[in-house]
C-alpha cells in the first residue's frame, strides 16, 4: 500500500465509519446508504469494519468511489492478503487488536509452558539484544 497522504497540519481531515456489523446490524444497503452519504458530503475516507465478505467489501469500495476505504484487516468471513485487499480497492487496513492479541496469545503459551515446568520454551522469545536494536531505531 503506498503511503497515507500527507496533510499540512491546519487542513483538518474527516474520516467516517459506518460499523453496523461490530453493532449486530449486518445490513450491507444500510452500511452502504451511511458510507455514500458521508462520501456525498466530503468525507476524506471511509471506514468500513468487518464486511461479511470480499463481495460485500467490493460492493462498498465500489459505491463510494473515489473516497478511500479503511477495512479492519479483512471482511469477517476470512482473513485476505494485503494484495487481495489491494485488487478490491481497499486503500487503508487496520489491525485492530490484532497484535495485541497475538502478544497475548504468546504469553499464554509461555505461562503454560512454565507450569508445567518448560523453562526453555517460556523463555524462548525475543532477546533484550534485539529489544535495544528496536528501542535504538527510535532514537535516529
Amino acid at each position: 500500500m503506498s503511503p497515507p497522504a500527507r496533510r499540512a497540519p491546519s487542513t483538518p481531515s474527516a474520516h467516517s465509519s459506518a460499523s453496523s456489523r461490530i453493532q449486530q446490524r449486518p445490513d450491507l444497503d444500510a452500511t452502504i446508504r451511511r458510507l455514500t452519504a458521508f462520501a456525498e458530503v466530503g468525507a476524506d475516507g471511509l471506514y468500513a469494519p468487518y464486511p461479511p465478505d470480499l463481495d460485500a467489501l467490493t460492493a462498498i469500495v465500489t459505491a463510494v468511489a473515489p473516497t478511500p476505504v479503511n477495512v479492519l484487516i479483512s471482511p469477517a468471513d476470512k482473513v485476505l492478503t494485503v494484495a487481495e485487499l489491494r485488487k478490491a480497492g481497499v486503500k487503508r487496513i487496520s489491525v485492530g487488536p490484532a497484535l495485541y492479541t497475538h502478544a497475548m496469545g504468546a504469553l499464554e503459551q509461555a505461562a503454560k509452558a512454565l507450569v508445567t515446568g518448560d523453562l526453555t520454551a517460556a523463555t524462548a522469545g525475543i532477546s533484550f539484544e534485539r529489544i535495544s536494536e528496536l528501542l535504538a531505531r527510535g532514537k535516529n
